[in-house]
Formats: structure tokens, sequence, C-alpha cells
């Protein structure tokens, strides 16, 4: 599928430990809560169309016929992010069958393309040749140590609840739809250059939605499997 032609809905809700929550941590490292213990703080609906990002207002639900495709709650604390793969707003962390807090990390694969995702095995995106997308969307400890100007090197694939989210967090939460807007377009998508909002404690869930009649969760998955960002 052309990067041009895709289209979905997403819901960002912006997310933080609910007051009086127990800090926790293990072996000084801050990990974010378990339970019902992260509150909704706001929540906005987006459309992205293949060429430009519309806000679509304070919505807490997708349109008709849209189905959700994927669901990542994350948070951001001293340059490392933390997700699940489901509503921690909704759903009771690390009880039953929902798992507990894991990173979100790299696949290299055969290292032309990355991918990034909720449990990627790598903590650094691999190889890359200086685009400007990753100074945007990374903090230093995930940006790569070997960098080519060889042009078969670099570009990123991964889920899109997470891409998302990283461009959310490189953004200060009252610019978000100016950051989104100059990420995401028509193409392949890039940085932008407002100063970054991965500011420690901050949450959000990403839900990405199909949008009826213009794209299928397959359709989505192959969008994925693409260079979405540059090499």
């Amino acid at each position: 599928m052309s990067n041009s032609f895709v289209s979905f809905y997403f819901h960002i809700v912006d997310m933080a430990p609910a007051p009086n929550t127990r800090p926790r941590e293990e072996h000084g490292v801050w990990l974010p809560p378990v339970g019902n213990a992260s509150r909704i703080v706001s929540h906005h609906l987006f459309c992205f169309n293949g060429m430009a990002v519309y806000d679509l207002g304070n919505v807490a639900e997708a349109p008709e016929g849209s189905e959700v495709y994927s669901t990542r709650s994350l948070y951001h604390y001293s340059s490392t992010f933390w997700a699940l793969n489901y509503d921690a707003t909704v759903n009771s962390v690390n009880y039953g069958h929902f798992a507990d807090w894991n990173h979100v990390g790299f696949d290299h694969g055969d290292r032309t393309i990355n991918w990034v995702g909720f449990a990627g095995e790598q903590r650094r995106l691999g190889l890359q040749r200086e685009q400007p997308w990753v100074h945007t969307l990374l903090p230093e400890n995930h940006q790569p140590y070997e960098f080519s100007m060889d042009g078969r090197y670099g570009g990123l694939s991964g889920e899109l609840s997470v891409l998302i989210a990283l461009i959310a967090f490189s953004i200060r939460p009252e610019w978000l739809f100016h950051g989104l807007n100059n990420c995401m377009r028509q193409g392949q998508w890039g940085g932008h250059q407002h100063r970054h909002g991965r500011i420690d404690g901050r949450g959000m869930v990403v839900k990405v939605y199909t949008m009826p009649g213009m794209s299928t969760a397959q359709e989505l998955r192959e969008f994925e499997a693409t260079r979405i960002f540059p090499a």
C-alpha cells in the first residue's frame, strides 16, 4: 500500500498517575503504576487521510463503523518509554491476564529498515544516516550508535500506535496538533523543529481505528511494514 493513500482515525488519551498513587521503583528505576492507578487527563480524536492530520475535537469514540486496530498505553520517564498492549485507563494493570509494563524497543531486521513497537528487543535504533526525524522522535539513549551515508540503510517501520505516541511525546501537549501535522504527511513522515515534550511521568493511550470505506485492518498492517519514516 502506498503511504500516500492510507487513512485512519486515531485517539490520543493523555493520562497520569492518579493522585496519591504510591511511587513504584525497582532497583532505583521508576516504573509506571499498576492496578487502576492511571487517570484520564484529556482526549482528542484525529483523522489522517494520507496527506494531513485533522483534529476532530474532544471526542471519546471514533465514528460509527470504525474498528479498533491497535491500542497501546505508554509512559515516559527519564528518557525511557514503558508500554502496554491494552488500555491502562480501563483495565487493571498486572492483574489477571493483563501483563505488567514492558519497554518500547526496536528490531533491526536486515539493518536496511528498523521496526519499533511494544516489547522490541533492542533499546537503540539501528544504523541510520542522521535523518532529522531521529532526533525528533527519540531521546539520546534510544538513538543509534552507528551512522552511514549509504542510502540503503535507515528508515523506520512499526506499530502505528507506538509511532504516533513517539510523535506526541516529542511535542509539548499544547502543541500536539502542530507536531502531528508536521510529522504525518503525504508520502513519508518526518520530524519537526519544536521543543520536545518528553516530561517525566507523562502518559498516554493511543488507539488506531480503521476508516470505513478507506482502510481495513489488513491494509493498516501492510502500511506498518512500509518505510514510514524515510532512510
